[in-house]
This record gives C-alpha cells, structure tokens and sequence, in this order.
C-alpha cells in the first residue's frame, strides 16, 4: 500500500480480496469482495467476479459514468506511510518492508487511541449484508437467497428471490456494493435507507425503506473479522487450539464443551505485560482451559478472543476454570488489564 492514495482507492482495508472497477476520471463504479466471519472466500466464486466485471464493463460503455459513485466524497490525499502512527515507524527507520492494506486501519486506530477518540465502533467497519438479515447468492451478488427472519430487510419488505438494484442512492452489483453502502450509514441514531428491488414476473423496480435501530452495525463476537480483533483491548494475553473431540474425550470432557490448550503465553511485543498478567494468575502452557466466566461455548480461537475483547472489562476479575492433569480442576482469578 506504499504511495497509493487513500483518498481515491477507499475500501475495506482488512479483506483478503479487494477488486475496484474504476472510472478513469477515478470514480469507483463497483466494489468486488467481502469478509465473512465463515471464511476470507466464502462470498467469492469466480462466476460472481465474472458477471460484475461483464455489467460494469456495460456501465462503461452505455452510460460513461458511474452510477451513484458522483456522490462519493475525498478527503485530501494521504497514503499510509504518511499518517501518523505509521510515519513515526518510518523516521525510526522501523517502517516494514510491505504495507499489508490492514496496515492502513491499524493505523488509523492508533492515531484515535492517541488522541483519546477511538470508538469501538470501528470494529464493525463495512458491515455484511447479514447484518441486516440478508445473504445473497454467492454466484449472482444481486440476488437475495435468504432473508432472515424477524431482520430489518424482511420488516422493510424484502423478499427471497429479489434482484438489490440500489442501496442508498448507489446501484449495487455485489455483497461489496452493499456493504460500502451499509458503511456510510450512521449508527449513533434510528437510521432509513431507501433501497430499490428488482422482482419478478414483471423485473419492474419496486421501492422499499430499510429502518435500522440504534447500534444496528454491532453483531455478536464470533461476527468479528480477525484483523480488526487482533487490535482490540482488553487482550487475555494467551491462546491456544481448540481440542478435537477425541482429544476431549481423552480427559474426560464433556463432548458439548469447548476447550483448548494454552500453548501460548504473550510475553513479547508490546503487550507481554498480558501474558506477565496471565502468568501471575496462574495460567501455564499447556493447561486446558474448560471455561472463562462461566462461559464454555467458544467455537474457535479467534471467537474466543474477540468475546473477551468485546465483553470484558478492564478492572474486573475473570474466574477462570482450567484442567492441569486428567480429572483435577482448578479455577483462577485473572485480573482484566489494559
């Protein structure tokens, strides 16, 4: 990401695929890419990249401008070596050898947590259109296939079969149209987005008014995306696998609890006064952790440590319920840090 302006090529940064089809007056017709929860690929398939650069090429050639992208506004320009907390890595002569686009929200959040402005909120950047109850084929991005029960997109009339046209003003072609919409949207207050479908028999446009609560864009902790997680506090400062189900069975563990071993104590970087905390608790390598806070779900790692993030708070104490040998549970008290 060295020298590339961050005015004109905004996206979102902690994808693993980020594809712009770009006006050359520097318009942004369409976004292609997605982060899911599931995986980095999850919502990408060759066939759904193949008819956005088919229909955007359309655009181009029939209309000449990008459609709802004249209403984008830039800030000055600025590439990422030059905000602050990057920049500072650079006169040190510590600057890495690549940018990696996450980099460029890394930081824009150390800047804000300088400054005293950070907001959480930041961690539900372009938000999926599950958000808002909705999935969209895989294959064709306009298509709606699921529309979850009870969401803002089934009270605002969406239906399992329509085709999205437009999102808040902007034609949309795919999940990352909608989420790039989605993104501008406020979430301090009660927010209406008009949005147009496309249903059949007749194709004709039908118009629709999406209403999103206060707080709508925040999702569960298992929703968060890895690389904005990793930069989040409070951290637990250690982590390890999950055990397999035979693995668990070995000790004695109940098939529908979760655990995993601690193969890690962070005692580098800096954040080893985490693992310096962890380690005073108690907690060793190789302990096999059965719950934290009563709480014995974790899914994977990554849910683990955005759940701690997100729901504990510094100055607490975390009871924490280990197994150091076959059948001898301990529980430990660890005190939440910054």
């Amino acid at each position: 990401m060295r020298g590339v302006d961050l005015s004109v090529y905004r996206f979102d940064y902690d994808l693993t695929l980020a594809v712009l089809f770009m006006h050359p007056d520097g318009q942004i017709y369409h976004q292609y890419g997605n982060r899911m929860s599931a995986s980095a690929d999850s919502g990408l398939s060759m066939a759904s990249l193949e008819r956005v650069m088919r229909r955007t090429l359309d655009e181009h050639e029939f209309r000449g401008v990008p459609a709802g992208a004249a209403a984008e506004t830039r800030g000055p320009s600025v590439s990422v070596e030059k905000l602050p907390a990057m920049a500072r890595r650079e006169k040190a002569g510590k600057a890495p050898d690549c940018y990696h686009c996450h980099m460029v929200n890394q930081a824009f959040d150390e800047e804000a947590q300088e400054k005293g402005t950070f907001d959480p909120i930041v961690a539900w950047r372009w938000p999926p259109s599950t958000r808002i109850g909705l999935q969209l084929d895989r294959d064709d991005q306009q298509m709606v296939a699921v529309v979850a029960e009870g969401s803002p997109a089934a009270a605002a009339g969406v239906l399992v079969g329509d085709r999205l046209t437009s999102f808040g003003g902007r034609t949309v072609l795919t999940e990352g149209d909608v989420q790039w919409a989605l993104d501008a949207v406020g979430d301090a207050e009660e927010a209406i987005v008009p949005i147009s479908v496309s249903r059949d028999p007749k194709g004709l446009d039908v118009a629709l008014r999406l209403k999103l609560a206060r707080g709508w864009r925040v999702g569960a902790p298992e929703d968060l995306w890895r690389a904005t997680m990793w930069r989040l506090d409070p951290r637990p400062g250690f982590g390890g696998p999950m055990l397999s189900t035979a693995q668990k069975k070995a000790l004695g563990i109940a098939e529908g609890v979760s655990a995993f071993r601690i193969n890690y104590v962070v005692t580098w970087g800096d954040h080893a006064r985490t693992g310096r905390n962890a380690h005073k608790a108690g907690l060793r390598k190789n302990d096999v952790v059965l719950s934290v806070a009563g709480k014995d779900d974790f899914t994977s790692m990554i849910h683990f440590h955005a759940w701690f993030r997100l729901t504990r708070k510094v100055g607490e104490t975390v009871k924490i319920v280990i197994l150091r040998k076959k059948g001898a549970r301990k529980t430990l008290d660890l005190p939440v840090i910054e």
